[in-house]
């Protein structure tokens, strides 16, 4: 209240253009957020008032002429400080607060004034002439204004210059969490890289300080990285084959270089990138909210064609052509049924899949075609294919516990079983993988308790 009509007068008399007072007028407002955490002004004495002292203010008014000047004057006041860590502490609470006001209101202002002739006239420019642009570059808070302004100007040269060198120093966790790359392909390779990279980082080596500055952990065990890969990855279908693809080299190769020093950290790594594997394929047949029959069955055609339940049947070996062993002897019927069983069974998940996609209750006809593989195979191979698919785990539940849940007791029953089967394949693999001594539980026993759960 003392230093306002001062502070005013040196306003006035001070001007000497827009970037002089709005310097000011920020260096003000950071003095004001900082004197609200604190009784004590920023200047370091006590009854520094509203907006600090007057000697400070009549200071920066007095011949300021320009940003580099209110550039010196920020820095003699930051210098001038007690050097008490709570002084500081509230001085740079201050900083941030101005710098979010400013930001908010700038933001609003390129997004809204921004057109794509503007922005290519800036590469034209001279290399010195448009330095700036690398500079806020280089600068978090620009950064994500450019990403965010690459995202509504596709076409624009500036913005696809921004988002390649963003890209190329590394910062592609700000690139995933706000925008897709599908437009910039390598752009989307070097972020798919670096995300699986952080994926197995987190497996191997858990939380180190290179990981944590990566990972919000706030937001879950992995931050925004599985939403993220699940929204850039599934964006279009060459993203999502591009990324099952690698996804699935990566598996390969790391099984092929893995020895027996390595060998339990690596497993975990294959594990986590196995899981988003899972998690890109469930986005992919989540049903849309919107969109028209076909668009919604094109997406899901799309997702299976890709999966191994279609590809598994194209690499298996042609029944008609026989089947000879190393030695060349004559060929025998077994591997034709059991290729035919296998199809059968990889035909009955999709079906069970598509129905999924599409919001259509399981029937007693979809269960049943998952069950005939158990009529000439081991029932092992259900349990395990249903443990590679979650979607489908998710479904049955829903289709037994959910608001709309199956009424008829067969179809129930088939699909308690279906389940039973899941959790006896999950106990398998967590027997094998902990060399536990746990015995797996009875299919039987398990059908009863997931029915009578059901009902």
């Amino acid at each position: 209240q003392v230093a306002g009509p001062k502070a005013m007068q040196s306003l006035i008399n001070g001007y000497a253009g827009d970037t002089a007072i709005c310097g000011l007028m920020g260096l003000w407002l950071m003095q004001l957020k900082g004197s609200e955490v604190g009784s004590e002004g920023v200047d370091g004495g006590k009854g520094g008032g509203l907006i600090g002292s007057a000697r400070g203010v009549s200071t920066i008014g007095g011949g300021n002429n320009g940003r580099s000047k209110m550039a010196q004057v920020v820095k003699k006041v930051l210098a001038n400080q007690s050097g008490k860590s709570e002084e500081e502490e509230r001085l740079e609470q201050g900083a941030n607060a101005a710098r979010d006001v400013v930001e908010e209101v700038m933001n609003r202002l390129v997004k809204e004034r921004f057109t794509k002739d503007g922005g290519d006239a800036i590469m034209s420019l001279s290399k010195k002439q448009a330095a700036f642009v690398d500079e806020m570059i280089h600068s978090e808070r620009w950064r994500k204004l450019l990403i965010d302004l690459s995202a509504t100007n596709k076409d624009s040269k500036l913005f696809m210059y921004c988002l390649q060198s963003i890209s190329k120093l590394g910062h592609h966790r700000a690139i995933a969490n706000r925008i897709n790359q599908s437009d910039y392909f390598g752009v989307f390779n070097s972020m798919l890289a670096s995300e699986l990279t952080i994926a197995g980082k987190i497996a191997v080596d858990g939380y180190s300080e290179e990981v944590s500055a990566c990972v919000d952990k706030s937001k879950g065990q992995m931050g925004s990285l599985v939403a993220d890969l699940r929204r850039t990855c599934t964006s279009t279908s060459y993203t999502y084959l591009y990324a099952t693809e690698v996804i699935n080299e990566l598996i390969i190769r790391t099984r092929q270089s893995m020895n027996v020093v390595d060998k339990p950290a690596l497993q975990r790594a294959i594990r986590k990138w196995q899981r988003l594997k899972e998690e890109l394929e469930d986005e992919m047949l989540k049903p849309l909210a919107t969109g028209t029959t076909f668009q919604k069955k094109r997406r899901i055609d799309v997702a299976l064609t890709m999966s191994d339940l279609y590809q598994r049947q194209r690499r298996r070996i042609d029944p008609t052509s026989g089947y000879f062993d190393g030695e060349g002897n004559g060929s025998t019927s077994s591997m034709s049924n059991k290729n035919e069983l296998s199809n059968v069974l990889d035909n009955a998940m999709v079906g069970l899949l598509t129905k999924t996609s599409l919001g259509v209750q399981i029937d007693k006809e979809v269960a049943e075609s998952m069950l005939k593989y158990a009529y000439g195979g081991s029932t092992d191979r259900i349990g395990d294919l249903l443990i590679e698919h979650p979607s489908a785990i998710t479904s049955l539940l829903r289709n037994m516990f959910g608001s709309q849940r199956i009424r008829q007791l067969e179809t129930r029953q088939k699909c308690a079983r279906l389940v039973a089967l899941a959790v006896m394949a999950s106990e398998r693999m967590a027997i094998s993988r902990y060399h536990a001594s746990a015995i797996v539980s009875d299919e039987d026993e398990l059908c009863q308790i997931i029915l009578k759960g059901s009902q």
